[in-house]
């Protein structure tokens, strides 16, 4: 329904005349109250379940000052009744520097309160898949896995005109650094899986597949519909995915 039937209204309104003062372009309001409806207590409440069921839900986000990326735990978020700070890290996982307002998160951690702000996680990782374990015990082998990998960009794109306004141009360059910052990831985990005895698949959008996308407009009902129909028919295809 969100990715089908709303737009960028129904995300974010924009601060023509603040911008130049204020901490981003637009202002995430309408993100704010859109996430508030679509988690309710009841479906904090299955996140928690499946999280003392032993799944892990990880969402990655990025501390301002510190610089430092944060992976947060977000079944035991939600099993602590943590609700305003789990949507409060959605949004924030969703701030694209300059373009979404930083959000500030409270939390405690050890005996110790924290007020920090943090944006999108895409500044340090565009993806999380390498256990941390991993780094500490590299001998550890871990037949058996598989690690799946959507990218929500083309890794190889078609070359396309851009449009010379400031903001087209800030939207391509985001667009250039997360899809680079992608491929390193991408090749970087292939690499892991293939040492440690893991499968590794990964899926990307296809770019001949006549998707018309414009950066400053990466919300548009077209665009991702278009995308949606594109992920199905290659899901109901069997060509979704590649395969290592």
């Amino acid at each position: 329904q969100v990715f089908t039937q709303m737009d960028a209204s129904d995300i974010m309104r924009l601060r023509p005349f603040q911008a130049v003062f204020s901490d981003a372009l637009y202002d995430t309001t309408p993100l704010a109250e859109l996430i508030a409806e679509f988690t309710p207590p009841a479906f904090l409440q299955a996140v928690a379940k499946r999280h003392a069921a032993g799944n892990n839900l990880l969402v990655v986000t990025s501390e301002l000052d510190s610089a430092r990326a944060s992976v947060w735990d977000m079944g035991a978020i939600a099993q602590a009744g943590q609700y305003d700070l789990f949507r409060s890290i959605m949004r924030a996982s969703a701030a694209l520097p300059g373009l979404f307002p930083p959000v500030n998160l409270s939390f405690t951690s050890g005996g110790q309160t924290y007020s920090e702000t943090h944006i999108d996680g895409g500044v340090h990782m565009q993806f999380l898949a390498v256990p941390s374990f991993a780094f500490t015990t590299p001998d550890q082998r871990l037949e058996g896995g598989h690690i799946y990998v959507i990218i929500n960009n083309t890794l190889n794109p078609a070359p396309a005109s851009v449009g010379r306004s400031a903001l087209s141009i800030s939207q391509q360059a985001l667009t250039t650094t997360g899809r680079a910052s992608a491929l390193l990831q991408v090749n970087a985990t292939q690499l892991f899986a293939r040492e440690f005895g893991l499968r590794f698949s990964v899926t990307s959008i296809d770019p001949n597949a006549g998707i018309q996308y414009d950066p400053s407009d990466r919300f548009s009902s077209t665009y991702m519909n278009a995308l949606y129909r594109h992920g199905t028919m290659r899901a109901q295809s069997g060509s979704l995915w590649t395969n290592t």
